[in-house]
């Protein structure tokens, strides 16, 4: 019994009829038979007497030599991806059709992007690119087109879930701590890879469900570990981490210091407390710090992002003081853990940490004037912002600054007078005559009150 083992293809059938080379007179009969079979088996041949032996013979033995001859006289003329067109060759409809021309009897034919492989050698007519070429590069181009449609029909809701575990992440009420932190970072960073990997070809699309799993053990991590350590803090708790001194922490890059405070379960402890100073953390810690500083300042107040005092000074109580919270937290932070600092007091806070308020000037001048009564006279010239030391039938120029920071810690000390001349009276060199000094200004000023 014949076997039913195919000698030519539907597709070589086609190439060949529409090729020149079959026009030949002594290709006619081929061609009759051609014409009469879509595809020619070993059973035609055996069954079908109405074939001559010759021609029998060529479709056995010779026929893919005319096929191969067929396959040169053809060249593109363009691609279309748009639609569904049937192939010529194999009758199926294709996304992807080659239109091409035989070169010498003009017949075009519609070629489906797997039947274009019959024509190895071909290339684009326009750019001289081969049609394998093409033909990989816009499969690739499609495939990821599919792969895109596939990957959103099947996470449709990706974009949100990973917004929401980003913004768990970066955004939750406090800072998320190691290990949860580095945990979900790893989740979130493998399924942007999966999904990447995905689109670009990397993965099989046979394994699209597997990013199911990640999902659900993404999803779990999150209600079981990361949403439950959210719910057990104490919002009220001073040194927990929150999202607004975050967000300062970012703003001011301290990178170092908000990983730190991840690896301390999101707690500021003493190591960097001085080296936090936004205002509502200071704020936080007041309470705490008036309590610890108490032998220091009888006031601290925190008021248009600056730090007010008043200090604990019978001489210098009824003066107020400020710093910025920068120079405070770095001065002062650590007491939140600790009692008094060691090694500053009152003179110390004078000299390098703190300013007096403008407005605290006039109160300057008397405690002054009371304390240096019958040895100096200061007066303040609010025009100039400057101040006038009165020595004998000498002046001075001097200004409220100065004064506060080089002359102010000697007066709380009980040997004011001696030390003060030494460390502040005797260091200037401008003394002047007190006679070169405009009388009426002296008497707007109140040296004769």
């Amino acid at each position: 019994m014949p076997s039913n083992k195919t000698i030519v293809s539907r597709e070589q059938r086609q190439i060949v009829l529409h090729s020149s080379v079959i026009q030949e007179p002594e290709h006619a009969p081929l061609r009759s038979v051609l014409e009469k079979y879509e595809t020619i088996t070993d059973k035609i041949l055996e069954c079908d007497d109405s074939i001559d032996q010759r021609t029998k013979d060529i479709i056995r033995n010779a026929f893919m030599e005319i096929y191969n001859i067929a396959r040169q006289e053809w060249e593109s003329v363009r691609e279309n991806t748009e639609g569904n067109t049937n192939c010529s060759l194999c009758n199926q409809p294709n996304k992807l059709i080659f239109f091409i021309r035989n070169k010498f009897n003009g017949n075009t034919l519609n070629v489906g992007s797997s039947c274009i492989t019959h024509f190895s050698n071909l290339r684009d007519a326009n750019t001289g690119e081969s049609i394998a070429k093409i033909r990989s590069r816009i499969l690739r181009s499609q495939d990821l087109i599919n792969r895109k449609t596939d990957f959103r029909l099947e996470y449709k809701d990706l974009e949100k879930v990973l917004s929401r575990y980003r913004k768990i992440l970066d955004r939750s009420e406090f800072l998320l701590p190691e290990p949860y932190y580095g945990a979900l970072s790893r989740y979130i960073e493998s399924i942007s890879n999966f999904e990447r990997d995905y689109l670009s070809g990397k993965i099989p699309k046979s394994d699209l469900s597997k990013l199911k799993v990640i999902l659900e053990l993404c999803e779990n991590y999150v209600e079981n570990y990361v949403l439950h350590w959210l719910k057990e803090q104490d919002s009220e708790n001073k040194l927990l981490c929150d999202i607004q001194l975050t967000t300062w922490l970012e703003n001011q890059k301290e990178t170092a210091i908000i990983e730190t405070i991840r690896n301390n379960n999101s707690r500021i402890d003493i190591l960097i407390i001085n080296k936090i100073y936004e205002t509502s953390f200071v704020e936080k810690q007041l309470p705490f710090l008036r309590k610890q500083l108490e032998s220091l300042f009888l006031t601290i107040e925190l008021y248009n992002g600056r730090i007010y005092v008043t200090l604990d000074e019978k001489k210098l109580k009824d003066l107020v003081f400020f710093c910025s919270p920068k120079v405070f937290m770095e001065q002062f932070g650590k007491q939140v853990f600790i009692p008094n600092p060691a090694n500053i007091d009152v003179g110390y806070c004078l000299r390098n940490i703190l300013t007096l308020d403008e407005p605290e000037i006039t109160g300057l001048i008397e405690v002054l004037n009371t304390q240096y009564r019958g040895n100096y006279k200061f007066l303040f010239d609010d025009d100039t912002k400057q101040v006038y030391i009165i020595r004998g039938n000498q002046y001075v120029i001097s200004n409220f600054n100065s004064i506060t920071k080089r002359l102010l810690p000697y007066t709380i000390r009980k040997e004011f007078l001696e030390i003060s001349k030494q460390m502040f009276f005797e260091r200037f060199t401008g003394w002047q005559p007190l006679e070169s000094f405009d009388e009426d200004k002296l008497y707007k000023l109140g040296l004769y009150e």
